[in-house]
């Protein structure tokens, strides 16, 4: 106990630390956005404990999530690796749908990997907008919810609550039938992750080439692996 006590007084007078957090402080537009880069890369480096373990630092770092820059808030990303899962679940889950692709690409990468409910949670609303939206989806909304697919299911991997897990092929099913091939890819290796009997049904349509109109037709190797994947998940409890 009084080692852990030591070492939070040490990681909170860390001139490097300090000078880093001034520099953030103090630095606007790709000055500030290379501080950031510096937090998050002293996070993994030598003197890392000195980094993580400063709790003043993280209500410093949060507005940098929302900084006006682009650069800032795509720094801002990688100090993921400096906090538990849970840390950042809000500010990754709004940067999913930054007005900067770059950002929101990476945003994605990093809401793949965040092992968090709340992540999952958000995720799972995007998922259910872009069902909202199948028919009306344009190439560039489709990209979007393919992103979404993806994270959705990459950070569920980590969570254990079955029925989380559950939803995440129920939100993945309708989109089987979607006129996007890459919608489809995603939605069935969801579906092969998480998938039970009651997605049976949607593989069937897909199976029988029932996707929407004015699109990508099913291929006969997405109606094999659907077919495959029928039998697979018929196996499974509801």
């Amino acid at each position: 106990m009084f080692i852990t006590s030591a070492l939070l007084v040490l990681a909170a007078a860390n001139p490097e630390v300090t000078r880093v957090l001034a520099s953030i402080a103090t630095s606007q537009g790709e000055a500030r956005a290379h501080a950031v880069q510096g937090y998050a890369a002293g996070c993994r480096g030598k003197n890392r404990f000195a980094y993580r373990n400063n709790k003043d630092a993280l209500e410093a770092l949060r507005p940098t999530f929302k900084d006006e820059d682009a650069g800032v808030r795509l720094a801002a990303l990688g100090l993921t690796a400096c906090y538990p899962p849970d840390t950042f679940g809000p500010e990754l889950v709004t940067l999913t749908e930054d007005k900067d692709p770059a950002v929101r690409e990476r945003a994605y990468e990093e809401a793949a990997h965040a092992e968090s409910t709340e992540v999952l949670l958000g995720l799972g609303t995007q998922v259910e907008t872009c069902t909202s939206k199948l028919d009306t989806l344009d190439a560039e909304g489709a990209r979007w919810c393919v992103f979404a697919l993806y994270a959705l299911a990459e950070n569920g991997r980590a969570i254990k609550d079955q029925a989380l897990r559950a939803r995440i092929a129920e939100l993945s099913a309708p989109m089987l039938t979607a006129n996007n091939a890459k919608l489809r890819e995603h939605a069935l290796r969801n579906v092969d992750l998480f998938g039970t009997a009651a997605q049976v049904e949607a593989l069937q349509a897909l199976a029988a080439g029932d996707v929407r109109a004015g699109g990508e037709r099913a291929t006969d190797e997405e109606k094999k692996k659907a077919k495959a994947l029928m039998q697979k998940v018929k196996k499974r409890k509801k």
